[in-house]
């Protein structure tokens, strides 16, 4: 579980290396990876094409808890980035967090949006995404404000989104959180799930 949560959560990191070839790139990984064997990556780390990104790639790791994220990958992203990897030129690149849905009743996932509806202004400076937002469209796009006479309204529209939304309901195992811009600052990447637990811890309890 994650951490001393009873949930896991999963991690994309988009980035990208300028003026290299897929071949070049994926030749870095695999060196990094091969430094760092004793970690077993192929089952924790997988790499993807991102068709969004100019020279990029797509990290995702499987469901793991924030304790291993810090102790096995975030080694693995301090060197990417000393590599030559970036995430945050452009604001092309995101990082998406998902975490487990079978803990939250449906009542805990309108709560969920409700709460993020409350705090979206200021989830969206933490988020550092400024205006490229068509990834990952406001809870409220639709809506003027948050109100005890839409709340029904606003929860049961953000669920039955597509996608391209700050927060996604359409997969089948994970809630995902696609608000937050790329970065290969590793303290912000461990504050950006720390938030995200927070919202979820909230959305559990009878507020």
């Amino acid at each position: 579980s994650s951490g001393k949560k009873d949930y896991f959560i999963g991690i994309e990191l988009e980035m990208e290396a300028e003026h290299t070839t897929f071949k070049e790139r994926n030749a870095i990984i695999v060196s990094i990876l091969n430094d760092n064997d004793n970690n077993n990556f192929s089952n924790l780390l997988d790499w993807k094409k991102d068709g969004s990104l100019e020279n990029g790639v797509e990290m995702v790791t499987a469901p793991i808890s924030i304790d291993i994220f810090q102790e096995k990958v975030i080694p693995i992203i301090t060197e990417l980035r000393d590599a030559g990897f970036t995430s945050e030129k452009g604001g092309r690149c995101g990082n998406h967090i998902h975490i487990s849905k079978n803990v939250f009743s449906e009542e805990a996932q309108s709560r969920l949006v409700l709460i993020y509806a409350k705090f979206e202004k200021q989830i969206k400076i933490l988020s550092r995404r400024g205006t490229n937002n068509s990834y990952c469209r406001d809870v409220l796009e639709n809506f003027d404000s948050l109100e005890v006479e839409n709340s029904i309204q606003i929860a049961n529209n953000q669920k039955n989104k597509s996608k391209c939304t700050a927060i996604n309901f359409s997969n089948k195992n994970t809630i995902e959180f696609r608000v937050f811009r790329g970065t290969m600052n590793t303290n912000i990447l461990i504050a950006n799930i720390q938030l995200v637990q927070l919202l979820a811890g909230w959305s559990r309890k009878n507020l």
